[in-house]
């Protein structure tokens, strides 16, 4: 028998595009298999390892990040970036009072916490991430870094702001945040006079992205928790529309103070007017009674946006003829916590069935008028969504009778 050498090796000497074909079905494991086999396998296989990089403002995670960056093959297999928005509103002069807080936050859960004695070691490590964090903040380590590696990674299409990615196996503090015994203090809700985390990983990353001539395909924050409390005004300056020029996703978490001031309106309208090329839009935000509609955003026309997400109250002659303007290409539609100003909701429906065409509609928490009340569905299953419109979804879609207008559907007394 021959020895084994590549010389020989038939599989070896495959093409590299069928390779890549055939290892875009292994799933990780078996991928970090093949990387061992020889030369050929591990330069084609090692694209498949990975598609996402961890950014933050810690050493930690920016060490993991250039070492990406760094690496011939991951940098370039790296299409997907993670900003992870870790917020640490206080700075615990003492043990006892990072354990007191600790109590105070879990008084009415029935998860178990650590004793003081065990509450030493996360103390000290929580201060020290702190510390970390304010020096990165305060002396722009974070954006230098960010920028200097995203030179490195040529094929960056898509950016993710998260507030919980310190939960993903792969984060480097998620063994220290998620402790498997017992719940301790983890990042949480944005201090409300600052520093504004969500805001400050959009800015770093958008400077970092133009810098590098990088154009995005995706952006988004869409998650709607305690700790997440969006993009503040401060997000969007001059050069931030051209962050928007190339993307086809966007998902936004908005935080309630750009609704309070029309100058901050028009500056978020017009990033996203000149996002031209967009097919899905979602525009979400704490659910208000005093957050003002986004009128104005209705008069900027996508030509291939397909699916539109919004919990920003609506203006009615606004968005009629904001689905006048896209009858051609929006066929999917989700409405959820949200007030309509200007018309009912019955008449609206009749004229979104009559302009257009949806394969997909979600109706969800629809208020009249000031929000004070809210559309229900009534004789529903006892586990049912009574503010889940159903019949309304399938009207928009099938046709039939108007449940806002044939009694299906009643309005209740209900405050946000």
């Amino acid at each position: 028998m021959e020895p084994f050498s590549s010389n020989n090796n038939k599989i070896e000497r495959m093409p590299p595009e069928i390779l890549s074909l055939i290892f875009s079905y292994f799933i990780g494991k078996h991928i970090k298999v093949a990387r061992q086999v020889c030369r050929s396998f591990n330069n084609n296989a090692s694209l498949y390892l990975t598609d996402t990089a961890i950014a933050g403002s810690e050493t930690k995670s920016l060490e993991r990040f250039e070492n990406f960056a760094r690496h011939n093959l991951f940098r370039i297999a790296i299409t997907t970036v993670i900003f992870s928005v870790c917020s640490l509103q206080y700075e615990y002069t003492t043990v006892n009072e990072y354990y007191e807080d600790l109590k105070l936050r879990c008084r009415y859960s029935k998860e178990k916490i650590p004793t003081l004695e065990q509450c030493e070691e996360h103390w000290h490590e929580y201060q020290n991430i702190y510390n970390d964090q304010a020096e990165c903040w305060h002396q722009g380590d974070d954006e230098r870094r960010i920028r200097n590696a995203l030179r490195h990674m040529p094929n960056v299409k898509h950016l993710v702001l998260s507030s919980n990615a310190w939960e993903m196996a792969s984060h480097p503090l998620h063994n220290l945040w998620c402790p498997p015994d017992y719940k301790i203090i983890t990042p949480s809700r944005d201090p409300s006079g600052g520093p504004w985390k969500s805001s400050h990983g959009f800015n770093i990353m958008s400077s970092a992205l133009l810098s590098n001539s990088i154009r995005l395909h995706s952006l988004s924050l869409h998650e709607i928790r305690l700790n997440s409390d969006g993009l503040h005004s401060i997000s969007f300056t001059e050069k931030t529309p051209e962050v928007f020029r190339h993307l086809r996703r966007v998902a936004l978490y908005l935080y309630i103070e750009i609704f309070q001031d029309l100058s901050w309106q028009i500056k978020f309208e017009k990033c996203l007017s000149n996002a031209r090329e967009v097919e899905s839009l979602e525009i979400t935000s704490e659910p208000s009674e005093n957050r003002s509609n986004l009128t104005t955003l209705f008069h900027t026309i996508w030509p291939k946006l397909f699916h539109l997400k919004l919990q920003v109250n609506i203006q009615f002659d606004s968005f009629i003829a904001f689905c006048q303007n896209h009858k051609e290409s929006l066929h999917s539609l989700h409405l959820q916590s949200l007030c309509l100003f200007g018309g009912t909701w019955g008449d609206l429906m009749t004229a979104i069935r009559g302009q257009l065409r949806l394969t997909n509609a979600w109706l969800e928490d629809l208020y009249e008028g000031i929000a004070d009340e809210k559309w229900i569905r009534l004789g529903s299953p006892a586990e049912a969504n009574i503010f889940r419109l159903s019949e309304a979804e399938e009207y928009l879609l099938y046709g039939g009778e108007n449940p806002f207008e044939n009694n299906t559907l009643h309005l209740a007394t209900y405050w946000l």
